[in-house]
């Protein structure tokens, strides 16, 4: 993958996509023309000291032309149109149009829109794995690329904190008495919840609030999750958090991190933190690639 003198529009909505694309653009920004748009705003883009346009939908026409790319790249959210509205706009215009899956599995879910299949020129994976993993769910091999490697990846070993502990504590107002544990969970009452999985980020947060009772628990939502659903547990001492401004320092000094498939469990291990894996009663093969990361609660 290399760009130069293009003029290169970048989308992307959930958080987990935005970050690699942020990282893509930080990289390619040297010797192209970029723009940058979500349909969301996150409080961590000024960590990337990039201008993001947060538009609607409906103005994706106005300011594609106005911007007039000759590539596009994006990320893959699963339960937003955004980024496949992007891709079937470019598609039509005749551009070369690219998606960056930044995990092995749900890959045609991705390019879903209106139940109709809405490819790029390319799909990007991040490994042969993952483009075994995409061809066997139907994307067509012409369209698979591997790309390699993750962007935020390559961007978090440089990455070191800014700030003490302490800062975390007072930030959340939190016991000083005990460490805190950090579950982050998929969002999978979206995607076919306990019925499909054999469990979800309800029926898991009730079992691991028990096992981790001395210990602060921090809950980060999801944008996709329903805050007023998940907040009836609030009564048992959950911290519930939204922004991602201090989400790597939240890792980084963490008891543990618990995730179900996520890739913030990579990213705890990249920052040497100690990620955990909940999958009790897991249905599914586990689409999860790196199995080194310990399966802790099965």
């Amino acid at each position: 993958m290399e760009f130069v003198n293009e003029r290169i529009f970048f989308a992307f909505s959930d958080p987990g996509g935005a970050k690699p694309i942020l990282a893509l653009a930080s990289m390619l920004q040297k010797n192209n023309k970029i723009f940058i748009c979500s349909n969301r705003n996150y409080d961590f883009y000024e960590e990337f000291q990039l201008n993001v346009k947060v538009i609607e939908i409906s103005l994706l026409v106005e300011v594609m032309e106005s911007f007039n790319p000759s590539i596009i790249i994006t990320g893959t959210s699963y339960t937003t149109d955004f980024e496949t509205s992007v891709i079937n706009l470019g598609n039509k215009k005749g551009l070369e149009t690219n998606s960056f899956v930044d995990n092995w599995s749900n890959f045609l879910v991705r390019f879903t829109q209106f139940n109709e299949l809405i490819l790029p020129s390319k799909v990007w994976v991040l490994d042969e794995a993952a483009s075994a993993n995409a061809l066997k769910e139907g994307i067509y091999n012409q369209k698979i690329f591997v790309l390699g490697f993750n962007p935020y990846w390559e961007y978090l070993e440089k990455w070191k904190p800014t700030f003490s502990k302490q800062k975390i504590y007072e930030q959340y107002n939190l016991d000083f008495g005990k460490e805190y544990v950090y579950f982050v969970p998929d969002p999978l009452t979206n995607v076919g919840g306990i019925e499909k999985f054999g469990f979800d980020e309800y029926t898991s947060t009730n079992e691991l609030i028990s096992f981790y009772k001395d210990f602060n628990f921090i809950f980060k939502l999801h944008p996709n999750q329903d805050l007023n659903i998940m907040a009836s547990f609030a009564g048992q001492k959950i911290t519930f958090i939204t922004d991602n401004v201090f989400h790597n320092h939240l890792i980084y000094y963490s008891h543990n991190v618990v995730s179900f498939f996520s890739n913030v469990l990579v990213e705890a291990k990249i920052l040497g933190a100690n990620p955990k894996r909940y999958l009790k009663g897991l249905k599914i093969e586990d689409p999860f690639e790196d199995k080194s990361i310990d399966i802790a609660f099965s």
